[in-house]
């Protein structure tokens, strides 16, 4: 009687673990049906689509915001690259790298956020958008190496900083270094996060 007792509670234990057809039942994420997609909040004062990382667990929540940080880091070398055109501007005359730069913020902030969203997306509610995330953010790769060492009125690579250190335009020539630095962050970072998405599709 014990030794039949025994094997029904065995067995029903095993149920609990196993489906009908013998694999592994995979843990379900409950919690990521919760998100408010419908609720815009983000950008401040646009509101045009949903981001909230409070709504996020472990490891998604660690991985959408290395994604955001590839964001914010484009967004960070723009303020700087305008403060560079401003000083170009003021030093060298060079009113029309303002227009550049305002351009460039413009282009650059654009698809480094909508990288960024379809891979919050594809991490949290659709998988499909993983690849797309990956293709983009490799993309994205080229895009901010080759800003980070090139010469051009919008974009202050290491090649600009050093023409300008040379003539003795020290404030624009740090400010190039410090563009071309944040420009290599914002790929090494990219290209990590491409590589670890691979995880949620």
């Amino acid at each position: 009687m014990m030794n039949k007792l025994a094997t029904e509670v065995f067995k029903n234990q095993i149920t609990s673990i196993l489906p009908i057809d013998g694999s592994a039942k995979k843990p379900t994420d409950a919690w990521l049906a919760n998100i408010r997609w419908e609720d815009y909040n983000y950008p401040p004062g646009l509101r045009v689509v949903h981001f909230d990382l409070s709504e996020l667990q472990s490891p998604h929540k660690e991985m959408v915001r290395r994604m955001y940080l590839c964001f914010q880091l484009i967004f960070l070398i723009s303020i700087v690259n305008f403060v560079n055109a401003l000083a170009q501007a003021f030093t060298l005359g060079d009113w029309i790298a303002i227009v550049y730069s305002i351009l460039n913020f413009i282009i650059f902030n654009t698809f480094a956020f909508y990288t960024f969203y379809k891979g919050y997306r594809g991490v949290c509610a659709e998988s499909s958008s993983v690849r797309t995330y990956k293709f983009l953010q490799y993309g994205l790769f080229i895009l901010w190496i080759a800003a980070a060492i090139i010469d051009n009125r919008g974009i202050n690579g290491l090649i600009r900083a050093d023409r300008f250190l040379r003539k003795g335009n020290t404030v624009p020539g740090v400010l190039s270094i410090i563009e071309s630095l944040g420009y290599v962050s914002a790929a090494a970072l990219g290209v990590r996060c491409a590589l670890q998405a691979s995880a949620f599709e």
